[in-house]
């Protein structure tokens, strides 16, 4: 395929299968830009996926974008644990979808839900009015993700019957400064988890997107569209081996707030909880290691 080495020598960047060096692209920043998604829609209706094994795609493997009445149905996504942003199925700003009966083993996100960056984002609006249900996913960065990309919100998403097994977080919310946005009515159910790499339920809202070409200060030039996560109500959760419980990552603009949490059990857990700058999180049968958990004003 040929490719091009970062400067530091530390990511090789492959030219897309059989164009060789396509139009002297040379630089690695144009030719992530190149990399195309497996399966893209866009302002589309009405469209379902089922029953089909979509794999080793160059980014996202199953992207809908702006799309309404959704369906994917008894679908297989997988692709090598290191592939560069090889995340499974991201809904970018969809109203009405359902996930359902499907499989996922992959280099990135798992079941992710994009609403877009800063105004452009809010523009496109928000991914409402989804379902997900009878789930696996193995091996990924997040289970279940919402993010990074929030500024459009997300309301009434409902994950319930799902079970994630040997994924880096379970799951995983997360913003930064310039890519924020509203989350509301967030139901998440009947979730089994095990051999979890690092957290089985994270907030983040320091999240820096490192594309290529990022320099470290870049995020410092973004003051608006902060992270606003409220409104997730997460029940009836059992985890088996996480290196941390739960994880909550607020900064001062940007607080994790109105969050419930109940009948959740997280067991051999290396370390039961971390969080900052988080308001308002209710804890009801929540036990970390054996050990109750209480709930933070």
């Amino acid at each position: 395929m040929g490719g091009t080495v970062s400067d530091d020598g530390g990511l090789w960047y492959p030219y897309p299968l059989g164009s060789g060096d396509p139009a002297g692209v040379g630089k690695p920043a144009d030719i992530e830009k190149a990399r195309a998604d497996l399966f893209r829609v866009q302002d589309c209706q009405n469209v379902m996926i089922q029953g089909v094994t979509v794999q080793n795609s160059p980014r996202f493997h199953i992207h809908p974008v702006e799309c309404k009445n959704f369906i994917i149905d008894g679908v297989s996504v997988r692709c090598p644990w290191n592939a560069q942003n090889g995340d499974a199925i991201d809904l970018s700003n969809v109203q009405t979808a359902l996930i359902l009966n499907t499989t996922v083993d992959t280099g990135d996100d798992g079941l992710c839900m994009k609403s877009g960056v800063g105004e452009k984002g809010l523009k496109e609006g928000p991914v409402s009015d989804v379902l997900i249900q009878n789930c696996r996913v193995y091996r990924a960065h997040g289970g279940f993700v919402l993010g990074s990309d929030c500024s459009g919100g997300m309301r009434r998403i409902v994950v319930r019957d799902c079970e994630f097994s040997g994924t880096d977080t379970g799951l995983r919310f997360k913003s930064g400064m310039g890519r924020g946005g509203l989350t509301d009515s967030i139901f998440i159910s009947n979730i089994m988890m095990n051999g979890i790499r690092e957290e089985a339920i994270v907030f983040e809202n320091t999240y820096i997107n490192q594309q290529v070409g990022y320099k470290p200060g870049d995020e410092g030039q973004h003051k608006d569209f902060a992270p606003d996560f409220q409104g997730i109500h997460i029940d009836n959760m059992v985890c088996h081996e996480a290196k941390t419980g739960i994880r909550m990552t607020g900064i001062e603009k940007a607080h994790i707030h109105d969050i419930t949490l109940k009948n959740v059990v997280i067991s051999e857990a290396a370390k039961p909880a971390d969080i900052v700058y988080a308001d308002r999180i209710k804890m009801e049968n929540v036990t970390i290691n054996g050990v109750k958990q209480t709930s933070i004003k």
